[in-house]
C-alpha cells in the first residue's frame, strides 16, 4: 500500500532538515497507528483465530513499515493452494489425527483459505493512517 500526500504550502522558513525530520516522525507514528488497527482487527476476531500468539505477536512497525515477521504470516494472509506435504529430515510425518499418533510418507494438504490481516480493511485504515500523519506532522512542525 502506498499512502501519497501533497502538501499545497510550506512556509519558505522551514529548514529541509526539520521537514525531513518532522516527515520521518509522522510516518514512524502512521506505521504505529496501522500496527494498532491490525492487532485490533486480530483482537476483534475478524481475522484468523490466535491459537498460540505467535502471529500476532510478530507484527511490527519499525520506520515507516508494518510487517509480520512470522515465516508463515504470508499463508494466512493469501490462504495457500493445494499442496503435498513431504519429510524433509526423516522418513515419515508424523502428526496427532483425531487422538492417534500417525505416519505417513507424505500427505496431500487440500490448501487452506486466506484469513487477511494486514491488508484487511485497507480503506479505511489508510484514512486513519493519513489523519495521523498529518496531525503528527502539524504538531512537529508547530
Amino acid at each position: 500500500m502506498k499512502v501519497e500526500i501533497r502538501l499545497k504550502k510550506i512556509p519558505n522558513v522551514l529548514k529541509e532538515e526539520k521537514l525531513n525530520a518532522a516527515v520521518e516522525i509522522a510516518l514512524k507514528e502512521g506505521a504505529t497507528r496501522y500496527k494498532e488497527m491490525v492487532l485490533d482487527y486480530i483482537d476483534e476476531g475478524k481475522a484468523f483465530r490466535n491459537r498460540t500468539g505467535v502471529l500476532r505477536s510478530s507484527i511490527i512497525a519499525y520506520e515507516n513499515k508494518v510487517v509480520a515477521k512470522a515465516p508463515y504470516a504470508p499463508f494466512v494472509e493469501l490462504g495457500t493452494r493445494p499442496h503435498i506435504i513431504l519429510p524433509k529430515n526423516k522418513k515419515a510425518l508424523r502428526f496427532i489425527k483425531d487422538g492417534k499418533e500417525v505416519f505417513a510418507k507424505k500427505v496431500r494438504h487440500p490448501g487452506s483459505k486466506p484469513y487477511p490481516f494486514l491488508f484487511a480493511d485497507i480503506q479505511n485504515r489508510a484514512k486513519e493512517v493519513a489523519k495521523t500523519f498529518l496531525r503528527t506532522l502539524r504538531e512537529e512542525l508547530g
